[in-house]
């Protein structure tokens, strides 16, 4: 385990799904940790691809700014499930938002389209 790595974050990271769920159940858990890149657990499940992960985490984030909070790049969790083509992933996103009107386009640069959650 790498130094202020926890048990949820290595599980999560490896895409243990089932471990995350179970340690999700323990009381006090933290699941707002970031690593140096400013990327909480969410964002890191996002960008490996574990959906599994993804999914117990997500049940974890309440309010759309707890989504909206970007990484040291200044990229949210949506913008990186569109910039990675992370489909199951943004299907939860989106299904957990409600609806697709609730993505708006932020601001665009020639690499990047910023969406935010309103």
């Amino acid at each position: 385990m790498v130094s202020g790595e926890t048990a949820l974050s290595v599980a999560a990271s490896d895409g243990h799904a089932d471990v995350v769920r179970r340690l999700l159940k323990v009381k006090d858990v933290k699941t707002n940790r970031e690593d140096d890149l400013g990327r909480s657990l969410l964002m890191r499940a996002a960008i490996s691809g574990h959906d599994g992960v993804f999914e117990a985490l997500l049940n974890c984030f309440s309010a759309a700014s707890d989504l909206n909070r970007p990484d040291r790049a200044g990229r949210t969790v949506l913008m990186h499930a569109v910039r990675l083509d992370r489909q199951s992933i943004l299907a939860q996103l989106l299904n957990r938002t409600g609806k697709t009107s609730n993505i708006a386009i932020v601001g665009e640069s020639d690499q990047d389209c910023y969406f935010a959650f309103k």
